[in-house]
């Protein structure tokens, strides 16, 4: 791609980044509205929990390349990162955050804090799809699979969210 193409189309090549950021991490945040929206619905508020962490790691397993992008840009941090935090990260971590320390205030769910729960899923948890050599050498044949895929998320999202003892 030519930078006269980039210019005249983005304007700069922070702007194509930009775009291309706006593009998945909105697509991920559209997936998370409807779950998000259901943590203060009816029924079993664990189930509900558990269904954001499952959801948000399925959907960043189908574009496996917002994990490795975001991995970079956090591991040099800056204006870029910056961005990434104050439109997608921050604004859904403020609502999941508030979820579980009301599920832990009420002994539904042991203490963990929103930092290693956001880590640990958003990193850790979303890792197989976006290595996908590694996670062959390790044994899952083909991490997105939408079985395995599923599986694997829930399994997560139970592993992370289980009652207070």
């Amino acid at each position: 791609m030519s930078h006269n193409l980039i210019n005249r189309r983005f304007g700069s090549k922070q702007r194509l980044w930009q775009a291309v950021v706006d593009r998945w991490f909105g697509e991920t945040a559209d997936a998370l509205a409807a779950p998000l929206a259901r943590l203060e619905g009816d029924g079993d508020p664990i189930e509900r929990f558990r269904d954001v962490i499952a959801t948000f790691i399925e959907v960043v397993a189908r574009r496996p390349e917002t994990t490795r992008l975001f991995n970079a840009e956090a591991s040099r941090g800056g204006p870029r990162l910056d961005y990434l935090f104050e439109q997608f990260i921050a604004p859904r971590l403020v609502p999941v955050g508030a979820f579980a320390a009301k599920l832990q205030a009420e002994g539904k769910m042991r203490p963990l804090p929103i930092e290693t729960l956001f880590f640990l899923v958003s990193v850790g948890a979303t890792a197989p799809a976006a290595h996908r050599p590694l996670a062959t050498l390790v044994g899952i044949a083909d991490p997105t699979d939408p079985a395995v895929l599923r599986l694997h998320a829930r399994t997560v999202a139970e592993l992370l969210i289980q009652p207070a003892t």
